[in-house]
């Protein structure tokens, strides 16, 4: 049996691989990649039986068909700045993958399939990546090729970063015989692994039926730069929500400070009498958001939405703003978002997206592509008390629930009590303050 690393470093994974074969009286050939002279110098003494190669893994591991790979890859994601080697090996994975390697894959996304390529019928392949592979946009291409050629043996989040500061997950594939269609479920394995509780649909209408869900860019949110004042100070101020002034519900701004472009501010806001005035751009920003709309943070533990029903927030980047073609559609889809079974639903889809493993980053399509509860007075009674300042959060989410349906008795408690942990301690307490 050939066990290959292409990418040995120091050869710390092949001293494993020959350690286990040991233990269990294994007869294996053990070979390792590695592109700086000096680490294979290290692996060679580390591994004196080992076949420890000099040179760029992305050319010589074409030419050879392992049984096993063992891959702990180069993390650098294309926005960081390219070290030694990086543009080379990158040129090198494009020209043979083609668009199955997405414009802002990490490379390490590469060597997965790379490896994949070159694996015996029935070889299996382990692979320590970053997170990101499992859920990015980018690596979509990736994960559907791999769910095609291989079979998911078992995934694992890591339960801390990597020391390359990273989010990784463990994944071992078997190559399979021949490419069959299927689907790759990473993303729910690892939620279900984290315990997220698995949700039936409501029914088969979307918030993108009845609603245009956008984002904005880097442009908007320097477009305010320097046009920020204290709402206190000037009352005709048009008050800016920022993700962290959005709680399940309700709005924080006035309750609770926020950073905008790096200031501290108590009610941040922008003032419709100043420069703006002459800066047409900018007047065309404020003037398309000051709509009826919900808007929903990102990078929280749960959805985090609030229902803007007088179009008076300003949302900065990277809130994601809702826009209902009927205003009278608002409270449907604040409830749709409410239910705990909508946090669920979008951790099983789109986990290890966010900064951490466990949070949530949803882009504006994967909003709109979110279950839409049946139109309901009840949907607007629930959040439409909870926004004046009062009501319950705990009852409103239990509520929004049963108008989900799909759980009953223990089953629903077990449910509202999973997203009620997930909460900010401030949104638990009976006193979370309504909107300003």
């Amino acid at each position: 049996m050939t066990v290959l690393d292409p990418t040995c470093g120091t050869g710390r994974l092949l001293l494993a691989a020959a350690q286990v074969a040991s233990e269990r009286g294994c007869n294996i050939r053990l070979v390792g990649i590695e592109l700086a002279d000096a680490l294979a110098c290290v692996a060679r003494a580390a591994l004196p039986q080992a076949d420890i190669i000099t040179g760029d893994a992305t050319d010589l591991m074409r030419s050879m068909h392992p049984d096993v790979v063992l891959l702990n890859p180069p993390y650098r994601g294309r926005m960081r700045q390219p070290i030694e080697g990086d543009l080379e090996r990158l040129q090198s994975l494009e020209s043979s993958l083609g668009s199955r390697l997405g414009p802002y894959t990490d490379p390490a996304t590469g060597f997965v399939l790379l490896s994949e390529a070159v694996l015996k019928e029935g070889g299996q392949l382990g692979a320590i990546v970053p997170v990101s592979i499992v859920s990015a946009r980018d690596a979509a291409a990736a994960r559907a090729h791999l769910a095609r050629h291989c079979i998911t043996r078992s995934i694992v989040s890591a339960p801390a970063p990597f020391e390359a500061q990273v989010n990784t997950v463990s994944i071992v594939l078997k190559k399979r015989p021949e490419p069959i269609d299927a689907q790759c479920n990473w993303s729910s394995k690892l939620a279900t692994a984290a315990c997220v509780p698995s949700v039936s649909l409501p029914g088969d209408a979307l918030i993108g039926d009845i609603a245009d869900v956008t984002a904005d860019f880097r442009d908007e949110y320097y477009a305010l730069k320097g046009h920020i004042v204290e709402c206190a100070d000037c009352p005709d101020a048009h008050p800016v929500l920022t993700s962290g002034l959005i709680d399940p519900g309700v709005s924080l701004h006035g309750t609770h400070p926020a950073r905008v472009h790096g200031e501290r501010w108590s009610a941040p806001g922008v003032i419709a009498t100043r420069k703006e005035d002459t800066d047409a751009k900018l007047g065309a920003v404020i003037k398309q958001r000051l709509v009826p709309k919900v808007l929903v943070a990102t990078q929280t533990p749960v959805i985090e939405a609030v229902v803007d029903a007088q179009g008076e927030f300003l949302p900065l980047t990277p809130v994601i703003r809702i826009v209902p073609r009927d205003p009278a559609d608002l409270w449907r889809i604040g409830a749709s978002l409410l239910a705990p079974q909508a946090s669920a639903l979008a951790l099983h889809r789109h986990f290890g997206a966010g900064r951490s493993p466990a949070a949530l980053r949803l882009r504006a399509v994967d909003i709109a592509a979110l279950p839409l509860l049946e139109s309901s007075r009840e949907a607007a009674c629930i959040l439409q008390e909870l926004a004046g300042g009062g009501g319950d959060l705990r009852i409103a989410a239990s509520q929004a629930a049963d108008l989900w349906g799909g759980l009953q008795g223990k089953a629903s408690e077990a449910l509202l009590d999973w997203w009620w942990s997930r909460l900010p301690e401030r949104c638990r307490s009976s006193n979370t303050p309504g909107p300003k």
